[in-house]
């Protein structure tokens, strides 16, 4: 696990946008110090990172940070603690698997 990650994870969960602007900067700051590709480990520790909002786009930032994760895939997309983000994600890797995508679609039976 590289230690941006986990400077990342020490956080908690991304504030929301009711948040201070600071806890926010924090969270975009974090996020821009990992370089992608990130480890199927260190996506499931994220993944139960977002907040219950948009988040100022950084809940956007954070999805794609997940999906550069080898395995990335509708198992540990369901992992994700917001119901929203979850959604989003699913949908996301359903419709890549309708497009050709090889990503893991075994799950989804």
């Amino acid at each position: 696990m590289r230690p941006e990650v986990q400077r990342l994870v020490a956080l908690g969960p991304m504030p929301d946008e009711d948040a201070e602007p600071e806890a926010i900067d924090r969270w975009a700051d974090g996020l821009k110090a990992i370089p992608p590709p990130i480890s199927d480990a260190e996506a499931a520790l994220l993944a139960r990172c977002f907040p219950p909002d948009m988040g100022y786009g950084v809940g956007h930032r954070l999805l794609h940070l997940l999906e550069t994760a080898p395995g990335w895939n509708i198992a540990l997309a369901e992992t994700i603690n917001d119901e929203e983000w979850r959604a989003s994600a699913l949908s996301a890797i359903r419709n890549a698997n309708r497009g050709g995508s090889t990503k893991d679609s075994a799950h989804e039976a």
